[in-house]
């Protein structure tokens, strides 16, 4: 549409001055810088017919990495446990609506950095969440043991002790939450720093969610592999631990990565009035919970009365983070969402003066487009 105008507004100038071409457009930039299909490239770079993936930066080697880490764990699992190694197909289901969202945003992203996300999150990103948290659960055990709390319990009536539920608490905040969702924020104001404009990429929220969906599978096989090790687990019952962790931990690592993102977004690119505490608080909350009501509350639950509690907080939480996305999407400009591949169903948009209309063609009666700006566009 703005280009329609901008061509009929050139024909009447010529066609009205035929001498005179006008003086230099000086919407132009800005113009160029809200239509073009990727704003970081070259003004003379092929980018391609409308709707085209043609010259959308791409990662080499992206998807050969990512396949070679998934097909390498599966292998070590075969020699190492083979329970977890038979389940492992299951825990890898999620990355099908995944593939399914790059699809559909293939316009917008090249496969490859979704590809190359992912693969940091499956291995890099698993290893050093996995190294942070055993510092940090070392470090409370030890506060803990000198407070005279038994920290490692070997009966049913020693895991119901206040002390240790007490540990359980900050170790499932301070630790397993802290580590996890700190470094997913992390990564956002690392990718900020090393890659320019790495927030206002295309489908920058579709990498977001892909690097935290390999951390999340791969997080699942080490945690079946110490369950399975430490209380020989068979099939049936590490495949349905596998199944209720791909469902719950899955869903919800996904979505704290993608409401941080958007916090990161708001505070880096927006200037939204917002610290650090309303970008992580959220998420360490969601997160703290599910691992608090997973581990030490069973102790005073019979198997169905703890299953009901752990369904409905699980429900609860992922519902709460759903919420706190849709608020928090309603915040930023309908132009980032739509070039950033949110899920609309997620949320609206706010709605300030467009790019467009911030163009203000008509602040200076001289500043008339002229007939070949076409070509720059």
């Amino acid at each position: 549409f703005v280009c329609k105008q901008i061509r009929e507004m050139a024909d009447t100038h010529t066609q009205n001055n035929p001498d005179d071409p006008g003086p230099p457009p000086v919407a132009l930039p800005r113009l160029n810088t809200i239509i073009m299909d990727n704003p970081d490239s070259d003004p003379g770079e092929d980018v391609g017919e409308p709707g085209s993936a043609v010259g959308l930066p791409e990662i080499a080697h992206a998807e050969v990495f990512m396949i070679m880490e998934v097909v390498i764990l599966w292998i070590i699992l075969f020699f190492l446990v083979i329970q977890v190694a038979a389940i492992y197909p299951v825990l890898l289901l999620p990355v099908a609506p995944l593939a399914w969202w790059a699809n559909k945003q293939k316009m917008l992203v090249h496969r490859s950095l979704p590809c190359a996300t992912f693969a940091f999150g499956f291995i890099p990103g698993m290893v050093l969440i996995w190294f942070s948290e055993t510092i940090l659960f070392a470090i409370w055990r030890f506060i803990f043991s000198v407070g005279g709390v038994n920290t490692d319990p070997t009966t049913l009536e020693e895991e119901k002790d206040a002390g240790y539920v007490m540990f359980w608490l900050f170790v499932s905040f301070f630790v397993f939450a802290l580590a996890t969702e700190v470094g997913k924020y992390l990564v956002l104001k690392y990718a900020k720093v090393v890659f320019a404009g790495a927030l206002e990429k295309n489908g920058m929220m579709l990498m977001t969610v892909a690097g935290a969906l390999g951390f999340s599978i791969s997080n699942n096989v080490v945690i079946l592999l110490v369950r399975v090790i430490v209380e020989g687990w068979d099939i049936p019952l590490t495949l349905g631990w596998g199944v209720y962790l791909t469902v719950v931990l899955d869903t919800l690592h996904c979505l704290t990565a993608y409401y941080i993102a958007i916090q990161v977004v708001r505070q880096e690119i927006l200037s939204h009035n917002i610290n650090i505490f309303d970008i992580l608080a959220v998420p360490i909350i969601a997160r703290g919970l599910l691992v608090f009501v997973s581990t030490p509350i069973p102790a005073f639950l019979n198997t169905a009365a703890m299953w009901t509690v752990i369904v409905i907080v699980d429900i609860v939480i992922v519902g709460g983070m759903l919420a706190c996305i849709k608020f928090a999407q309603t915040k930023l400009p309908r132009e980032h969402i739509e070039r950033g591949g949110y899920f609309g169903i997620l949320g609206g948009y706010s709605e300030p003066p467009t790019p467009v209309a911030e163009l203000d063609l008509q602040s200076d009666e001289n500043a008339v487009v002229r007939g070949d700006v076409e070509e720059n566009i």
